[in-house]
């Protein structure tokens, strides 16, 4: 590996030559951005209410989704006067993305946009397009976060992430070059047994990052596999948590073993970086001069400061594809505190993952033609007589499992699982989250502690919706010492 270019030179002289050939306006854009936040919060609120409104009038005028739901509910966007009337707008979600399609991409022959990702849930993947103006303004937003964690332009960067390796070689290639002239070096969580945790060890201590970018989850497995071994880690002068909800015991753990503060940050596909810890460390700063930003209850109302809600974005810059008051899924708590730090963005508590979803054993979808087709809801994993190596009630809601497990079984970080417990009689949905490869554990993790304990049989299983044309169900046997035994012979999507 070559050695990593001094951030100076990355800062004053290849990162504004880069810019200026890609012809945006990311350094401008993030003065302005340093500037704004030290706003007050009434002078941030006309900002996004003049955003929101200027927003509306073009979905209404350009895009073929709002036009009809503005024209069906009665609201003329140009005449919405407030945030009462803002909410008679009906809340998006990725079904109605998944149903209108190209309805969602304006018809203003200014605007150009690219594809920005997919996501996928339950059903057909959505396809998120972007304003090509919002690129920079989102990167540059980003390092207006790394700044708060006392890193800026040029610093050595480290991500422990999941990296989509594929495209062609010289795809590859070209993201090579760019990481290493923009001092960005990229560690892929897909496999993160002990060889590859000595490996990237070795690598970042090379690299010698100035801030570590990760997964709590992936850091929390790095961290540990460091301290069992002995393995000296790079010295970072920040860290940086996303991708998932960061526990207390993570924290303690991270900032104990790097020694430096810990930044944790909100985010998603569809709009990247919502809310960011700064140094005062006393919530997460949402940054409302770029999104409006609603914390509802499951009528559609606000919730009071300290309740928990579902968070409800609107993103104010993206014109050629418009998301208007989008449900995330994902649960927040709001407060009604200021921060010391004298930035004018308001705060919220703390991020508090997704809500439990009730989902029928059947659906029916529409082919076209106009017939129906019956889906079922059928286990596509499971690992069977596994035992619970270890509880961790302060930790949060999840089920640890060996990294190695998880693969054999085809169970992602992240998806939801149920846990039946052959010992207790117990029956338990959460998510599961990667353990250490190879280890056999499998660790009850918060509220899940209190119902699945240490020594404790359990069967784990998650599902999928299928019409049954479509097999792959995966059943391994464990040992009791969660050792791979093998697979069991049973019909591939055969419902439970």
């Amino acid at each position: 590996m070559l050695p990593p270019l001094h951030p100076s030179i990355v800062r004053n002289v290849i990162y504004p030559i880069y810019r200026g050939l890609r012809g945006d306006e990311l350094l401008p854009t993030l003065e302005e951005l340093e500037r704004s936040q030290w706003l007050t919060p009434g002078e941030i609120e006309e900002i996004r209410w003049r955003k929101l409104r200027d927003l509306l009038v073009s979905a209404a005028t350009f895009v073929p989704y709002y036009r009809e739901l503005f024209a069906g509910a009665g609201i003329d966007a140009g005449d919405v006067g407030g945030y009462e009337e803002f909410r008679r707008i009906p809340l998006l979600a990725k079904e109605h993305i998944r149903r209108a399609g190209g309805g969602f991409i304006t018809e203003d022959p200014l605007r150009r946009g690219f594809h920005a990702g997919t996501g996928v849930s339950t059903g057909k993947p959505i396809d998120i397009y972007t304003d090509l103006s919002v690129a920079p303004l989102r990167r540059a937003n980003t390092l207006r976060g790394y700044r708060w964690a006392g890193i800026d332009v040029g610093a050595r960067q480290a991500y422990l992430w999941r990296i989509n390796t594929a495209g062609s070689s010289r795809e590859r290639l070209r993201d090579r070059v760019k990481n290493y002239l923009n001092n960005v070096l990229y560690l892929s969580t897909f496999d993160l047994s002990d060889g590859v945790l000595r490996r990237y060890a070795g690598t970042l201590r090379g690299f010698r990052p100035d801030i570590l970018i990760g997964y709590p989850s992936a850091l929390e497995l790095f961290v540990r596999y460091c301290e069992r071994e002995g393995e000296r880690g790079p010295a970072p002068r920040a860290v940086v948590t996303s991708g998932e909800i960061l526990s207390p015991h993570q924290r303690e753990l991270i900032e104990g073993y790097f020694s430096c503060p810990l930044f944790d940050r909100y985010g998603i596909r569809e709009f990247g970086d919502i809310a960011h810890e700064c140094e005062k460390h006393e919530g997460l700063h949402l940054f409302s001069d770029l999104y409006h930003i609603e914390v509802l209850d499951t009528e559609g109302n606000p919730v009071e400061p300290g309740a928990t809600g579902e968070l409800v974005v609107t993103d104010l810059s993206n014109y050629y594809m418009p998301l208007i008051r989008y449900r995330t899924g994902d649960l927040a708590r709001p407060t009604d505190r200021s921060c010391s730090c004298g930035r004018g963005l308001p705060l919220i508590e703390r991020i508090e993952g997704r809500p439990e979803e009730a989902v029928s054993i059947s659906r029916v979808r529409s082919e076209p033609g106009g017939s129906g087709t019956e889906d079922r809801l059928v286990v596509k994993s499971k690992i069977h007589k596994a035992v619970i190596t270890g509880e961790e009630p302060d930790a949060f809601d999840s089920l640890r499992v060996d990294g190695k497990l998880m693969e054999l079984s085809n169970i992602i970080p992240g998806e939801k699982v149920l846990i039946v417990d052959n010992t207790n009689g117990a029956r338990v949905e959460t998510f599961a989250v990667t353990g250490l490869r190879g280890s056999g554990e499998i660790v009850a993790g918060g509220a899940v502690a209190k119902h699945i304990h240490s020594g404790d049989e359990v069967s784990i299983m998650s599902f999928a919706w299928s019409d049954g044309s479509k097999g792959g169900f995966k059943n391994i046997l464990v040992d009791r010492h969660n050792n791979f035994v093998r697979y069991l012979t049973e019909v591939a999507g055969e419902m439970l």
